[in-house]
């Protein structure tokens, strides 16, 4: 289990949307319920910049690497139509904060990582944490 969670924000759009993926004639839905449980997703529209913010575990913000190590995020899947999300990291020495354009429609997948985790006097265990983002419409 990761010793931090992720928010993620996006500018134009970042939204949590229900999943919906009702039967048809032919097939059965793909989505199981759980105790009536809904699936959710996250949908942003193309063009958006995506923020990720990752802190650990009972604490409120995000802190430089040197209070809590170094955090590494990286896009895993991407529509090959779009290229590799170009990467960014807004303040310099905090990789707890990165910025993604996800310039192209379709189906991503990112990670992200708690690395030097015994480097730094407030990290943990480490751990990593693995998340999609459907890009649809156009900015």
């Amino acid at each position: 289990m990761p010793d931090f969670y992720v928010t993620a924000a996006g500018a134009p759009t970042l939204e949590n949307r229900v999943w919906e993926d009702p039967a048809s004639a032919s097939l059965p839905s793909r989505l199981t319920g759980i105790n009536d449980r809904q699936h959710r997703r996250l949908v942003a529209q193309q063009g958006t910049v995506l923020t990720l913010l990752a802190a650990l575990e009972g604490d409120s913000g995000t802190h430089p690497d040197t209070v809590v190590g170094l955090f590494t995020m990286w896009p895993i899947e991407w529509p090959t139509d779009a290229g590799q999300p170009a990467q960014s990291i807004p303040l310099p020495g905090m990789s707890a904060i990165q910025r993604f354009v996800l310039n192209g429609r379709g189906h991503y997948t990112f990670g992200v990582r708690h690395e030097n985790t015994q480097d730094a006097p407030n990290a943990a265990a480490g751990g990593v944490v693995v998340f999609h983002v459907d890009v649809e419409g156009s900015a």
